[in-house]
């Protein structure tokens, strides 16, 4: 679905990412960790096509993107590590805008009760907490019905009864065809959510787990932090 061809971004004098190359395949949940600084934003920023490549390619569906490629770009909810929302909607609005742009229907209301706020979705943005804007911004994700939903460190701020509950709704977003990029530093749910993993350092990957690795790292009783730990250092 998405192939990732020798890129490379440099900001000035700074080399982001260092000629690096991957697949994702339709139906993954895939895990993107590294330490700050390693990449991993400059990667997602370039697969959604916000930023241009200095150097590569990056194919969806075996055809190259580039910025303006809308048809493109509506295959994707993307939720950085700080989420943009507008300050002058309310929650209640922004999930109707949500459904509009992905012409879905305005079905909402019961993630809006089930993450007890929809007494707050008729307040502002702006004066929601951090993990507030957090389910708003996870509950526009799961029902833009996007194929593609990548998302950046987005439990940080969340009480864990709703980082659980988002578990399972993204777990069983993977099960109905989507595929999900995950990036976070908590490695024990990169390790209990994703297929597959892309390890980052200084702008490569130094490591990419496939099933069949992360089978064998529970088979040796090893943990992805004790793994990480050994690569990264």
């Amino acid at each position: 679905m998405i192939e990732v061809i020798n890129l490379v971004k440099i900001f000035g004098k700074k080399e982001a990412v260092k000629q690096i190359s991957f697949k994702i395949d339709k139906n993954k949940f895939v895990g993107i960790i590294g330490q700050n600084g390693a990449g991993k934003s400059t990667t997602i920023k370039s697969i959604i096509g916000e930023i241009l490549p200095t150097s590569g390619k990056i194919l969806f569906d075996n055809k190259e993107i580039n910025v303006d490629n809308y048809t493109y770009k509506k295959n994707f909810f993307y939720i950085p590590q700080k989420p943009i929302f507008y300050e002058y909607l309310t929650g209640f609005e922004y999930l109707n805008w949500i459904s509009s742009i992905y012409n879905v229907k305005n079905n909402f209301l019961d993630l809006l009760k089930k993450f007890d706020i929809l007494e707050d979705s008729k307040r502002l943005m702006v004066e929601y907490s951090e993990g507030m804007i957090k389910k708003i911004v996870l509950i526009a994700a799961i029902i833009s019905d996007a194929n593609i939903l990548i998302l950046d460190e987005v439990f940080s701020g969340l009480d864990p009864v709703a980082v659980y509950d988002f578990k399972i709704l993204l777990k069983n977003l993977i099960k109905k065809g989507k595929t999900i990029i995950f990036v976070s530093h908590i490695l024990e749910s990169v390790e209990k959510l994703c297929d597959q993993i892309i390890m980052m350092k200084n702008g490569y990957i130094i490591e990419f787990l496939d099933e069949s690795k992360l089978l064998d790292l529970k088979n040796m009783n090893k943990t992805l932090e004790d793994y990480y730990m050994e690569k990264i250092r």
